[in-house]
This record gives structure tokens, C-alpha cells and sequence, in this order.
């Protein structure tokens, strides 16, 4: 079976660069149908009340018990399963248990992490009252209704499972205690026992259920620095798969292109690769958290493999993020130059230049047959962002020959460039940074008085959170989204104002 565990790195981020419309001359609509079917979702769908606020709701309400190393408060998931399949059926008779999920406060090198936690939430499923949860701690029960909250549970749990304090010695045997052994650092490990969706990090498949066990490292101003995740069988305890990642795992385009051409060959042996991208982050050094190359494969089928943070999967459902984008050449990168040379190239001609004069939305770098000469295939590095004093947006693309590296020429486009190609009434930019872990800036202008809504919607279209609704006068917006309360993965945001909708997608890594 194909492991299919990165629909969540699937993406994404090159909404912004839908400003080569415009520099290329083409109605190239980058996933357009996807981002449309967002912009028109409507549904009000309560949002799921995570365990990290819960958790931290108790930590303060019992601080003194819980976080004693000798406390008698403290549980594994078993100990209190037959309490929370009383409540459950004494609610509903028809409750399934579909997940267990707790928080073990493990923060310094001399906490004991055992499985054991002063409060845990069980999940639970009826056909007649949907998803609902039930948390229990030593000092009280809570049942908590969430109407048509999907947690992509559709398993029921097997009641024999292996406890969680087998599963934390396992996991602290083979990498948790010393992955906690970090003078400076805080951990926590988060406990999950459910089948996982594919967009699941790391994720066996997306069909069993399996305790996972994330070991989350961060400074000391809970800033996410290093992640270890494990998957375990849920009734022997063996393990399954272990993932090790950081903030700091960022490759240039052929660091990993073997393993990814691999990939590619195994899934189509007639696949052929015909562009590669990536997104860049602030030290703009051609280094990515994510890559993404486009391939075409038997009968012309379009399929991606997607890196990030080293991890790749094959995306066969989506098509490629350049959609419309009409290509002819493959491109060949083990002939090419890597992409932090070209994009040091980049730099040096003006791009480092253009960034400090403008508000930067989103950089990056693309290898592909260009539409404006179709006879051969550049490096483009590409900047998109505001000018401060006129508040149009603002860009510039830089066209490198990637096999000798010599500059070939520079496209500077400034709002009135895009204006009969792109009409609208007001402009949403990409966040910034992207990808970001826990709060990202999202801005957007009117250019008149306006009743403006701005909305969060997860990858399955599902309304998180509205960030405005209310009428504003003409003028630029920023607003800070905080999204330490959801889990990795794609997100979108929608503003609409005056009948107009518009679209972008990021992605939260933590």
C-alpha cells in the first residue's frame, strides 16, 4: 500500500504567484476551481474544542495537583475508559468510542513522562447525536456536544488496546528520553489513539487506528523548535513508523530529488518532470520547507511529488499547482545548477534590493520552460509584495540560464500592470510568513467603504473562525491570525466585500 501521509503538504502556497497572469500573458489559474468551491462556502460548523485549551483550563484550575510528580491525580487512558463509556451510553445508547486524546506534562529533562495524565478526552460518536466528547480528570467529568464536528474518526476503537503507559515506556525507549534531554528546552507529549486522516503527518495509512505520540521541543517563549512522532500498533505497542523533524529542515531542490524521482518512477516509469517549485522563508538562501515537482506520467496524467521538511508523497488527485500553465519541455535538474546558487544569483541582480524596499508577501523560485520563450528553460526567482508608500502590490522576476547560472533578464511589475487582467475592488495578500507556526499577519485594501468578512476554513471547507464582519472605510487592513489552537496542515482564508470574493490558501506547520 502507498503510504500516503503529506495531503497536508500537498498545496498550497502558490496562490501568490498568481501574479504570473499577469507576467506571462496567460489565464493560468492555479487550482482555481479548488480555491472558487472555498470562496462559496457558506455553512456555519462549529469548531472543534481542542484538548490543548482544555488541558490548560485544568492546568490552572488545579495546578498544585496536577503538576506534582507524586500526585495520586494522575491516570493512563485505561484507568478511566469504563467511566467514559458510562457517561457516553448513558447519554446516548448508541455511542461509539472513536478517539482518546490527552496532553502528559513532561516541560524539563526531570519530569517523569509514564503515560499517565491528570486529564483525558474520549470521543465519541452516535448516530443520532453525532460526534460529542467526555473529559475526566480526578476532580470532575464534562461532557462536551460538538454538533457536526468531523474529527476524520471513522473507526470504533477496539476496547483491548495496549495502555498508554506501555506505549510512553516504548516510545521513551527508543528516542523520547533523549529527545527530552536538552538543557533550555521545554517538551510536551501529546497522546492520540484514532485512525488518521492522509494529510496526517507520517501517518502508516489512513485506514487503522494507531496510537500516536508526538514529542513537541520548544525555547523557552514556546516557540515549536523540533518535533519526534511515533506510530504504534494500538494492541501489540510495537512501533510502526518514527518521524524526527525541525524548523531547520529545509533543502534545496536536488538535496532530495533522488528519492523523490524515485518515487515518481515507481509510481509512472514514464513519468517525466516538468518544473520543479519551491516557497522561500525569510533568509531567501534557495533552501525550502516545501518543494513541489510537477510530473506528467502515462497518458498524460498530471501527479506531484510534494516535499516538506524532507518527507515526500505523491499527490495524484490534485493535479499541478500550475494547472493551466501550458508546458512542453522536461526539465532535466541534475543538469542544472542547485537552487541556492541560482537563487544567490537572484539576489545579487536586484532581488535582495527589491525586498528591502517593498512589504514582502511571498518569495520564490520556480525551474520551467518559460511562456516567454518557449525554446528555453529558466531559473525564475520570483518576489511578490506592497509598495509601503502606494500600497499597490508589487513584483519582480529574475530569468536565470539554471544551467551556467548567468542572469538573462529582470520583469518588474507594478500594480497598474495587472489591472485590466485582475479586476477587483479590493486586494487580499498572501499571509506572511508561510508557512508559519502558531500566528501569521493577513492584510487587505479597499479601495472603497465596505462590508467585509474575513474567514478561516479548513482543508475540508469547514468555517474555523471569522476574523472580521463589519463595515470598514476605504484603506489598508492587517490582522494578526492566531492558530495556536489547530493542528498542522492547509488552511484557507476568504474576504469577501461587496459581493466580491477572493481566496488564498497557507499552511500552519508547528
Amino acid at each position: 500500500m502507498r503510504i500516503n501521509y503529506l495531503k497536508i503538504f500537498l498545496i498550497f502556497i502558490f496562490s501568490t504567484f498568481i501574479s504570473l497572469n499577469y507576467f506571462y500573458g496567460y489565464n493560468i489559474k492555479i487550482n482555481q476551481k479548488l480555491l472558487n468551491r472555498y470562496s462559496q462556502i457558506k455553512s456555519k460548523i462549529e469548531k472543534l474544542n481542542w484538548q490543548r485549551e482544555l488541558f490548560n483550563q485544568s492546568l490552572n484550575k488545579f495546578n498544585t495537583y496536577l503538576l506534582s510528580p507524586s500526585s495520586n491525580h494522575l491516570f493512563t487512558a485505561k484507568e478511566k475508559l469504563d467511566t467514559a463509556k458510562l457517561i457516553a451510553t448513558t447519554f446516548v445508547s448508541d455511542a461509539d468510542l472513536k478517539a482518546i486524546m490527552f496532553y502528559e506534562s513532561g516541560y524539563f529533562i526531570d519530569d517523569s513522562i509514564d503515560g499517565r495524565a491528570p486529564y483525558i478526552t474520549y470521543y465519541f460518536h452516535s448516530n443520532n447525536k453525532g460526534f460529542f466528547s467526555v473529559s475526566i480528570s480526578s476532580f470532575f467529568t464534562y461532557l462536551d456536544t460538538l454538533i457536526n464536528v468531523n474529527l476524520d474518526s471513522t473507526l470504533n476503537l477496539n476496547f483491548n488496546f495496549v495502555d498508554s503507559d506501555i506505549i510512553s515506556d516504548t516510545v521513551e525507549a527508543n528516542g523520547g528520553t533523549e529527545f527530552r534531554y536538552d538543557e533550555g528546552k521545554l517538551t510536551s507529549v501529546f497522546y492520540e489513539l484514532k485512525n488518521y486522516p492522509e494529510n496526517d503527518i507520517g501517518s502508516p495509512d489512513n485506514i487503522n487506528p494507531y496510537w500516536k505520540v508526538t514529542y513537541s521541543k520548544s525555547d523557552t517563549n514556546y516557540q515549536n523548535l523540533e518535533f519526534l512522532i511515533f506510530y504504534l500498533d494500538p494492541l501489540t505497542g510495537q512501533i510502526i513508523s518514527k518521524i524526527n523533524f525541525s524548523f531547520d529542515s529545509k533543502y534545496t531542490v536536488k538535496e532530495k530529488f533522488s528519492i523523490v524521482d524515485s518515487l515518481a518512477k515507481n509510481y509512472d516509469a514514464n513519468a517525466k518532470l516538468m518544473y520543479a517549485v519551491g516557497l522561500e522563508d525569510s533568509l531567501v538562501d534557495g533552501k525550502s520547507f516545501f518543494l513541489s515537482y510537477a510530473y506528467l506520467g502515462s497518458n498524460d496524467k498530471k501527479f506531484s511529488v510534494n516535499l516538506l521538511l524532507g518527507y515526500p508523497v505523491i499527490d495524484d488527485s490534485s493535479g499541478w499547482l500550475f494547472d493551466d500553465l501550458i508546458i512542453t519541455k522536461e526539465i532535466n535538474l541534475l543538469s542544472y545548477l542547485d537552487s541556492d546558487t541560482l537563487m544567490y544569483i537572484s539576489e545579487i541582480n536586484g532581488g535582495q534590493a527589491f525586498r528591502d524596499s517593498i512589504i514582502i508577501e511571498s518569495i520564490g523560485f520556480l525551474y520551467v520552460q518559460s511562456p516567454l520563450d518557449t525554446s528555453n528553460i529558466y531559473f525564475h526567482g520570483l518576489y511578490f509584495g506592497t509598495n509601503p508608500q502606494t500600497v499597490n502590490r508589487t513584483s519582480l522576476i529574475n530569468l536565470i540560464n539554471p544551467i551556467t547560472g548567468q542572469f538573462v533578464n529582470s520583469i518588474l511589475l507594478k500594480n497598474d500592470d495587472e489591472i485590466n487582467l485582475l479586476p477587483s475592488e479590493f486586494n487580499l495578500a498572501q499571509n506572511y510568513p508561510n508557512p508559519f507556526n502558531a500566528t501569521t499577519k493577513i492584510s487587505y485594501t479597499l479601495s472603497k467603504p465596505s462590508f467585509v468578512q474575513l474567514k478561516i476554513y479548513d482543508l475540508q471547507g469547514r468555517e474555523l473562525k471569522t476574523l472580521a464582519n463589519e463595515f470598514l472605510p476605504a484603506g489598508t487592513y492587517e490582522i494578526t491570525f492566531d492558530a495556536s489552537e489547530l493542528s498542522s496542515g492547509i488552511y484557507f482564508y476568504s474576504l469577501s466585500a461587496n459581493g466580491i470574493n477572493k481566496t488564498r490558501k497557507m499552511v500552519l506547520v508547528k
